[in-house]
């Protein structure tokens, strides 16, 4: 048809993960994450944002500056599996789900969580 060129993928697109295909994506997610190089940006820009001191100014910056920094070196981690900007959110759900009743992906889904809300510790 003549509208049959991807416009963006709809959540309608965006596969289900096998349980292999998630623990994979999360390993690799906090890997990514949890370089030095990539943790010294984050916790550098997150000073940044923390040296504001109106708490609403403050979380917007970092909603500003530091989710996108987590989310470009998600993408790129996790570009071999074909995840998109569009599909990052789905997926990290997708994750949460199938690490129900598995206490060690349940504390690294927390971690990718925390990342993804500008918590590094």
């Amino acid at each position: 048809s003549c509208c049959s060129v991807m416009q963006g993928q709809t959540a309608a697109d965006i596969r289900t993960l096998s349980p292999e295909e998630a623990k994979d994506i999360l390993e690799e997610a906090l890997a990514a994450l949890t370089q030095e190089a990539h943790l010294e940006q984050l916790k550098a820009a997150t000073l940044e944002c923390n040296a504001i001191e109106d708490p609403l100014a403050q979380h917007v910056a970092k909603m500003g500056k530091v989710l996108p920094m987590v989310r470009s070196m998600l993408l790129v981690a996790l570009a071999r599996h074909g995840i998109t900007e569009e599909a990052l959110m789905p997926i990290v759900l997708q994750l949460r789900t199938h690490a129900e009743g598995n206490a060690e992906m349940v504390q690294k889904v927390t971690r990718l969580m925390g990342f993804l809300e500008g918590q590094f510790a």
